[in-house]
């Protein structure tokens, strides 16, 4: 029996007034009667989650979805509950639910996932909400620019170009002109067209005033064409208006950082933290900040600080890398086993597995990487990680390859204009030489002494660079064919019908410098080319590419493979492998491009 329209009218009106202490104590009495109301328990859920009690509202929540499992609107609000309360993994789960469908009645799932879910979601979560959010982007202004906004945050630009005129002429009007403006210019910036952004940002700033949003995106393109002392300003002025704005903060500390101003950026924290305008995710921007920088007493003081304000599981995550970045490996091990859990992103799950490894925990690590590749089959990092876990494990992969028959290695080819290759390798040269700059290697990449171009290389629309990535995708692709007629690493590996460019960078390592031992988790096949190199003792391998060393497991040496370079080497490898180079002592700069490829499908597929 459900309550009567009176008593679901002052329901109504207290929900509506926000005053949900009344609300709760005229809920009281009638869930006394009518314990499983399903009208009731609705009501309930929606004060408990405006008041925070996310916990509570999912519990009320999943009780209705057990009486009525095809109501949408009940799956999306389950994913609002498990996203504010950090679990992202549940989070997607239910919008993934809520948007399975061709109705209407799915858009607004769609748009929760694009605005919210989509930044650790990984590339097949992403495809597939694409695909759906497609088949709706004509009904729906919002979805359709959630849409863009992610895709070119993702740098799927070839779907962004694609969708962009479609959407400009369906939706734009004079009312909503400046926000196309808006995502017009950040489609520039994306294709490389930087002034045109500069341009259109400035004209908003003067049509509109002042605004976060557009400092920011402004800072974007000034940092983008090497103008650092401008994009600070921008970025500051951005954080003056928004002082929460995550990405703002990331950018202004990263900057500042490579500027060789590190102290502007505990600065910047301790302000946001006297003012209480750490939030969840700053906070965890600034905890992350200080394990990259390894201020131990630091991080300590924080983490007891915020004991209380921070998720068990997470504290305990947290607690664990504090141990790992003091060397205290026993310790480290130990805490993780109390972190493991589904609530943790991927990549924190991966970091979690290495500690566990290092601990000689191999069956919670294994637990770790499966749950990963459980969500992502070909999760680079997670796949990384299988090989160092013991015979136990059996992700997919083939045991019986010999790794070195995946490092392909070609040299490019110059522009028939060239009657050289190392003609058209200075010319390279000096170009990218215009746009490395800053003072200190970057906060969070893995090289040291030298410096790396930001965005993706390839949005510079010049002729050189364009032949080059011309060059790197034929490689590529002869690559690929060659994988085609060897045993797979691991199921899926080659399936791919081309490999496509997702993102590219220069890397100008200096005397001395080197690059730590990593992967790359946003790569299928990856790959660098050597564009000028200094003088190098080939015996003491000074420079040399080495394969097989991971960044956690100092104790034996497990390289299986060491690459010399040459100018005009290209070397072609899958995304998983560890790789890391030996540093160099003689004068002058070792250049490089490096290039990340996926497969075209996940590129261009709609």
């Amino acid at each position: 029996m459900n309550p009567g329209n009176q008593v679901v009218q002052a329901l109504q009106t207290l929900l509506y007034k926000k005053d949900f202490v009344s609300l709760q104590k005229l809920l009281v009495p009638l869930l006394q009667r009518q314990p499983g109301n399903q009208l009731l328990l609705r009501f309930r859920a929606a004060s408990s989650f405006s008041t925070g009690n996310y916990k509570s509202a999912i519990t009320d929540i999943l009780v209705c979805l057990k009486h009525t499992p095809e109501d949408i609107e009940l799956k999306l609000n389950a994913a609002k509950c498990f996203a504010y309360a950090g679990d992202a993994v549940k989070a997607r789960e239910f919008c993934d639910k809520a948007s399975n469908s061709d109705r209407p009645e799915c858009i607004p799932a769609l748009i929760f996932y694009f605005e919210k879910l989509s930044k650790q979601a990984c590339s097949a979560s992403l495809n597939l909400m694409t695909k759906r959010a497609l088949n709706h982007i004509n009904a729906s202004e919002k979805l359709a620019l959630a849409l863009l906004n992610t895709l070119i945050a993702v740098e799927d630009i070839t779907l962004a170009n694609r969708l962009w005129p479609k959407i400009k002429k369906r939706f734009c009007t004079n009312e909503n002109a400046n926000d196309f403006i808006l995502i017009e210019a950040q489609l520039n910036r994306a294709n490389g067209h930087h002034q045109s952004a500069i341009k259109s940002y400035h004209h908003l700033l003067n049509k509109v005033g002042q605004n976060y949003a557009i400092h920011h995106n402004l800072a974007n393109c000034l940092w983008d064409v090497n103008d650092t002392t401008a994009a600070i300003s921008h970025y500051v002025q951005a954080h003056k208006l928004k002082p929460d704005f995550l990405p703002t903060i990331k950018n202004l500390v990263e900057l500042w950082y490579e500027s060789g101003q590190s102290a502007l950026c505990s600065d910047l924290f301790n302000r946001l933290a006297d003012k209480q305008q750490l939030g969840d995710e700053v906070l965890d921007f600034y905890i992350t900040f200080l394990i990259k920088v390894k201020q131990h007493t630091k991080l300590w003081s924080v983490l007891d600080y915020y004991n209380e304000a921070i998720v068990p599981h997470k504290l305990a995550f947290y607690k664990s890398e504090a141990f790992r970045i003091q060397g205290k490996t026993e310790r480290a091990g130990d805490v993780a086993r109390q972190a493991v859990s589904r609530r943790l992103s991927c990549d924190e799950r991966c970091q979690l597995a290495q500690t566990l490894l290092v601990s000689h925990q191999y069956e919670l690590a294994t637990t770790c990487i499966e749950t990963v590749l459980s969500e992502d089959r070909q999760n680079q990092w997670a796949l990384s990680l299988t090989r160092y876990c013991g015979s136990e494990f059996s992700p997919g992969q083939n045991s019986d390859i010999q790794e070195t028959d995946y490092i392909f290695e070609e040299f490019i080819q110059p522009p028939e204009s060239y009657t050289s290759l190392h003609r058209y390798l200075s010319d390279v040269a000096e170009y990218l030489d215009e746009l490395h700059v800053g003072d200190d290697s970057p906060l969070f990449q893995t090289l040291h002494r030298g410096t790396q171009t930001k965005g993706n290389l390839f949005s510079h629309r010049h002729a050189l660079l364009t032949h080059l990535q011309a060059e790197l995708t034929r490689i590529a692709n002869n690559a690929l064919n060659y994988y085609k007629t060897i045993p797979n690493p691991y199921s899926g590996f080659a399936d791919g019908a081309n490999a496509a460019v997702n993102t590219a960078w220069s890397v100008n390592l200096k005397t001395e410098g080197f690059h730590n031992d990593h992967i790359h988790p946003m790569g299928w096949l990856s790959s660098v080319v050597y564009i000028a190199l200094p003088s190098l003792d080939n015996d003491k391998h000074e420079g040399w590419l080495r394969f097989g060393q991971t960044n956690f497991i100092r104790s034996k040496n497990t390289v299986f493979h060491n690459v010399m370079p040459e100018e005009g080497k290209l070397i072609i490898f899958p995304s998983y492998f560890w790789h890391g180079t030996y540093p160099f002592n003689h004068e002058g700069r070792r250049l490089t491009v490096a290039c990340d490829f996926v497969p075209e499908e996940a590129v261009t597929a709609v």
